[in-house]
Parts: structure tokens; sequence; C-alpha cells
């Protein structure tokens, strides 16, 4: 049978390679061994490369298959048409048991899809009984459609990556070999459906058939998590941090109805995250649609955050939606939000109460914060005027004011409990509640350089060795590389050639970034400029989904733990929250800091790192000790982390409270970002032994003792590390 190959390129060299070239390219094909799957395979390919070697290495067999060959090349150059697609214009005879070891030699030269077109047909034409040839057929078939799919997702072209990967998956599911290898391929399958579920919903309003297929990989993501911030493993490479971030990309391009349809098929009540995001999409439906029964709704899912949240402002919007004006204007005021609040009494001066301020800040609120997350509201102009006239609302809102004693919906928010400051949960560090109730987690400006994406991290190859099948012409491939549609997502501001910017929120800053927005869908690597929103809000589930990762003792916990984190901010904003830049349009590979490598630190040492974080752990002790040195705090945490500590110090004391601690601390690595040398995470085995005291009395029930893994990271503040973030690992 003859193949598409030529001795030179069986043994990797030029038609001018000197006999000392061809005898040290045949020691060194001979001693590369492929995997260990094969047998068979293996003699097979030695016994080409015997061939290859002896012709070539005899001058007066090297001369005759010469002018053969160039002949076949004159030929070729004469007739372009004898070129079948990508097949070599020259070829060699192989007896058929030789074959196993022949589409080795063309995988290991890049010609996947040659392997593929030849191995198909031989496994298709041969009997269904099995061999050890015919095994290694497969495999090497299988690892053809692999790497395949690799070069497709280099290339963005993820449906086509993920067609590919499917079939290699379905020939070794059908042949029942190599698990291992199924396994790998159905790793990889699964990393791709973040990028596929993002460029199906990308597609325009009108190609329905697109968008419901990533609706659809979408819905089984979250089910196969097991909700949004659930346990489970969906085999994407996304942790519930990251996912939680993924999901912020993709809210903008789902309509109102698409992300009811997606979310409430996983909504659970107990989480806190759904609640958070249930309560965006039923104010929106609610005014969009002039159903104020969704806003009553949304109402009862604030209440039950605000035990644990500063939610006054969404909830006094809602009351004012529901034409509850008292109730609207004495909620307002209880808001922490002092800039917010001072600039709705600006704006209610000559009024006697907050209203007219109220009205104008939530006809801002719900144009810049809540319609911008979904992709059929995010043009439309919004009108407290337009809803309030609307003949149904205002019925509605009448049978609400009959039926509703603002008295009743107020009562909750007054309720403050005496745990409402807990700082410890059985399995975490009380470090770990800035990752919980703080905004450092997701508002550090670093976690926006960094892609949440999984990228193929494939084995190390020469992709300049897949080459033609002739060593002496070029055959003519077909570029793969799409020009692909890009989709670059920043903080809320995502950028998007199909869709006009949002006007900033007076409630916005303008920052420098490095993305900005594509001219074109057909952009090759276009550069990026991103705007980046200050928060208004520090309304972040975040800090509850953290929370949730570590309730593995069950809801109880859940609970106990929620109340520690009453005196932080609000959670919702965690879904305006800031953004990951991500280019559909740019290889996953060549994501600029994607491969920028953690080097060890050269301005802090693990000495020096020893001493930062164990003044940590004293200044943690004295200002949560009896004698409430507070002010030590400042000496080591970086702002806003400073200012969450010392509130929940200030309240610790308020409740006539303390801690005692005991410290003991191992650093285990010190290492920096070569490209912000600047800043340095430390990772630290920390034994905290913690003794709760209430009312001059021990709290057994309170007090633990821990072995923790700790993350810090730290930044250089006028020429002082100080701690921005504290993560606890297990």
């Amino acid at each position: 049978m003859q193949i598409p190959l030529d001795y030179y390129r069986i043994l990797g060299v030029s038609i001018q390679a000197t006999h000392e070239q061809l005898q040290q390219a045949y020691d060194d094909r001979s001693l590369q061994l492929p995997r260990r799957e094969y047998g068979l395979a293996i003699a097979s390919r030695q016994q080409l490369l015997d061939q290859a070697y002896h012709i070539l290495a005899d001058p007066d067999k090297r001369a005759a298959y010469n002018a053969d060959f160039l002949k076949q090349n004159t030929e070729f150059l004469i007739n372009t048409e004898s070129l079948v697609e990508d097949f070599a214009i020259h070829s060699i005879e192989i007896q058929p048991e030789q074959l196993d070891g022949a589409l080795l030699i063309l995988h290991e030269l890049g010609e996947y899809e040659l392997v593929i077109r030849l191995g198909e047909s031989q496994i298709n034409g041969t009997s269904e009984a099995i061999n050890q040839q015919r095994q290694e057929i497969i495999f090497t078939l299988a690892l053809a459609y692999l790497e395949l799919s690799r070069e497709h997702w280099e290339q963005q072209d993820y449906e086509a990556a993920a067609t590919i990967a499917q079939k290699g998956l379905k020939l070794l599911t059908q042949e029942k070999l190599f698990p291992q290898l199924q396994a790998e391929i159905l790793a990889e399958y699964n990393k791709l459906r973040p990028y596929r579920i993002l460029n199906f919903i990308s597609e325009d309003l009108a190609k329905a058939k697109e968008r419901s297929q990533g609706l659809q990989l979408l819905q089984e993501m979250l089910q196969e998590r097991q909700g949004i911030d659930g346990l489970g493993n969906d085999g994407s490479g996304l942790n519930s941090h990251r996912f939680l971030l993924y999901l912020q990309q993709l809210r903008p391009y789902l309509t109102l109805n698409e992300q009811l349809t997606v979310f409430e098929t996983v909504s659970r009540p107990s989480s806190a995250v759904d609640a958070c995001l249930n309560v965006y999409i039923l104010i929106a439906k609610g005014f969009a649609h002039k159903r104020p029964n969704c806003i009553l709704k949304a109402t009862s899912l604030l209440d039950q955050l605000n035990k644990h949240q500063d939610v006054y402002l969404e909830q006094a919007i809602c009351a004012l939606l529901l034409g509850l004006t008292e109730l609207a204007n004495i909620t307002v005021e209880k808001t922490q939000e002092t800039a917010v609040l001072n600039e709705i009494r600006e704006h209610s001066k000559d009024s006697p109460d907050l209203i007219p301020g109220l009205y104008q800040y939530t006809e801002k609120w719900l144009q810049t914060e809540v319609y911008r997350q979904f992709r059929d509201l995010k043009q439309e102009q919004v009108s407290l005027k337009d809803y309030f006239g609307d003949e149904n609302v205002q019925k509605t809102l009448e049978d609400v004011s009959k039926t509703t004693k603002w008295e009743d919906l107020s009562s909750e928010s007054n309720n403050i409990e005496d745990e409402s400051y807990i700082t410890v949960h059985p399995k975490e560090e009380n470090d770990n509640l800035i990752s919980i109730t703080g905004e450092i987690a997701m508002r550090k400006s670093a976690l926006s350089e960094y892609q949440y994406l999984p990228e193929p991290n494939f084995p190390q190859r020469d992709r300049g060795k897949r080459k033609s099948t002739s060593s002496t012409s070029k055959t003519t491939r077909t570029n793969r590389r799409i020009e692909g549609r890009t989709v670059g997502y920043t903080d809320n501001n995502f950028a998007s050639p199909n869709y006009p910017q949002s006007e900033p929120s007076r409630y916005q800053e303008k920052k420098t970034s490095l993305i900005e927005k594509p001219d074109s869908l057909n952009t090759k690597n276009p550069r990026f400029k991103k705007k980046t929103r200050s928060k208004r809000r520090k309304f972040q589930p975040f800090k509850l989904l953290l929370l949730g990762i570590g309730l593995l003792g069950g809801l109880s916990l859940s609970v106990l733990a929620l109340k520690a984190i009453s005196d932080s901010q609000s959670p919702l904003a965690a879904l305006q929250g800031e953004q990951l830049a991500i280019s559909l349009n740019q290889p996953p590979l060549e994501f600029p800091l994607a491969n920028a490598q953690a080097v060890l630190s050269e301005a802090l040492t693990a000495e020096g790192a020893k001493e930062v974080i164990q003044t940590w752990l004293n200044s943690k002790s004295q200002a949560f000790g009896p004698e409430y040195q507070i002010e030590q705090l400042k000496n080591i945490l970086a702002e806003p982390l400073f200012l969450e500590w010392q509130k929940r110090a200030i309240a610790l004391k308020a409740q006539n409270s303390y801690w005692k601690y005991q410290h003991q601390l191992e650093i285990q690595s010190v290492m920096t970002d070569a490209q912000n040398p600047e800043h340095a995470t430390v990772a630290a085995k920390v034994r905290e032994t913690a003794q709760f005291n209430q009312n001059g009395k021990i709290v057994a029930s309170r007090s633990y003792d821990q072995n923790l893994s700790v993350r810090y990271d730290l930044a250089q503040h006028k020429g002082q590390w100080l701690i921005q973030n504290i993560t606890v690992l297990n």
C-alpha cells in the first residue's frame, strides 16, 4: 500500500543532509520512544526508520531515490491538480502490517488530518475482531483527534475543537479502549465548554439556534456544579470564585427571560448568592414588565439578606417602587452608604422627606446598575413616570398598600442579633472573614489581570515541524485561524462591537486599563482599553460565596457564619463587580499575563515574610484581646482591609467580648509577580488556638484550635509590606 511519506521526512532531515546528519538523525529518531501504550507500532516504526536510513545512507540508492523523488515533484509543479487536498505528492510503499508504524510517524510529524483520513478508512474497512495492531491504530487516531482539537482551540474555533474531541471520545467509547486517553480527551472537552457558551450567547438575538445551544450548555454546567455556588465538579477548571466571575461576564449577553430560565432551575432558597442574583432579576422584571408583584418578591429576599448585610438602599428602592413612600423614607435613612445618602438629601432640600432624591437616585440606579445586566434592557430608557403611570401598576400598588403594613416589612431590619459579629467558623481562621465579607478579594485590581477561563495546557512540541508531506514543496493548507468575534469583558463596561457602551453613572470613576473596545468583529489581535468602574456599593456575594464553600457542616453552620458578616457591606454589588478581560479572538495560549510566572521574591525574603505575618498575628491578638488595641491593625493591614477589621474589633468591644489567641507560624513559600515585584504572595501554615470570652466568661462552644493553610497577598506601601488580602485554603 502507498503512504504519502518520503524517506527524508521519516528521518526528519532535508534532501541536502550529509551522511553524518543522516546518521545523527537516525540515531536520535531510534532513541525517541512514543507513548507506552504502543507495542507493535514501535517495531513497525523502527522498520520504516531502518528502511529510510538504508536507502539514504547508500550513495547509489540515494541517487536513484532522489532522481525519482525530484521527478515526481517536477510533475507536480507542472500539473498542480495532482494534489489531492493536503496529501503529499510523494509516497512510499509499505506492507499492510507497517501501517500502524506509518501512522505513528505521520502523527509525530503533525499530520493529524492525514492520520485521521487513513486511520478511519483502515478501521472502517477491517473486521470488528480486536487485535493489537488495530488497537494501536485506534490509539493513534484518537491522539490525532486530541491534537487537532487542541489546534482548533488555539485558533478560537471552539465548536470545531469540541466536535473533533467528541469524535475521539466516541471512537474510544465504542471500542472500549484506553480509558486513560478517554479521560484526557474528556477533560479538555469539558474545559472547552465555558468558551463555547461565551461564543454562543454573544451571537445576535436572531440566531436563536446558536443561543439555545449556549443556554443548554450553561444549564448543564450549572446542574453539574449543583448550583451557582455549589460543590459539584463540571470539569471546566473554574473554582467557585472564578465561576461567579465568569457568570458576571455572561449576564450582559443574556436577556431577562433567558436569565430567568437559566438561573431559576438551579436557584436554592438557602443560597445567599442565588438570592442576590434573583433580587436583580426580580426588580428588572417587575419594573420593565410593570409587574410590582415581582418587586414584592425581591423585597422578601432583601429582608433575608438584611439580617447580614446593609441592603437598606435596595429595600428603600423596592418600597418606593411599591408605592410605600413612608417605608422608603425611613429605610433609606438607615443605610451606611453616606455618600449616596448625602446625595439623596442634596436632591431633597426643598422637601420634608427624602423621596425626591430617592426617586432620582432610583431612576439612575435602575438604568446603570440593573438594566445594564440584561441584553434586551440595556438600550431601554428607564422612566419611573411611565412605570407609575401604568394602570395595571397603579391597581397592583393600591392592592399592596391595602394589604401590606410597612411596619411589618421594616420590623426585621430593626432586629440586631447579639451574635451578628461572630468572627469564627469551626473550619476557618478569622482571617478568612476578609475573603468572605470584604470586597478586597473581588476588588483587587490584580484580579482583572488574570484570565479565569481555563487555558489549554498542552504538551510542549514544535508546531513548526508540521510541514507538508513533501520535503521539497510546500503544500497549501487551509489557514484555520479564524478571525473570530471579539467579546471583551471589563468592569461592567464590556467591550462588544454589537452594543454601544453605556454612559458611566455618576458613581463611576474612569480608570486607566489595558482593554479598549475593538473596532470590528473581524479584527486580529485587537487592542483594548478597559474602563474600570469604581463600585458605588460594597454589595458583593463573593463574601457569601466563599463562605458557602467552607460550610460543609450543613445549613446550621451556614446560618452561624452568615451572622458573622452582618456588619459587612451589601452583597449584591458582586453581580455588578469586576469583570474579566477575555477575548474570543485572541488565542488562550497567548493571554498576556496567563504565562507570567511567579518567581521567588528578591525584595521579600522568607524571614521578612515571617516577620510580616507574625506582626499581623500579634496585632490581631492585641486588637481583639481584652485591651482592644485596635490601632495596632493599621500598622500591618492595607485599606480597606484595615477598615473591615477595625469595624469588627469595635463591634466586639461593644459586645463586651474578646478573644485570646495563640499562634504557631510556618512560612511555606514566598512568591512575587515578575511583572509587579511590589506585590507578593505568602503561603503559610498557621495553628490558631482561640479562646472566646464574653461578659467575663469563657464560651467553650465558640473557642477552637485549628491548623490552617493560609495565603496572604502583600503589597509595598511607602517601603513597608502591608497585607491586602487573606485567604484560608483549607
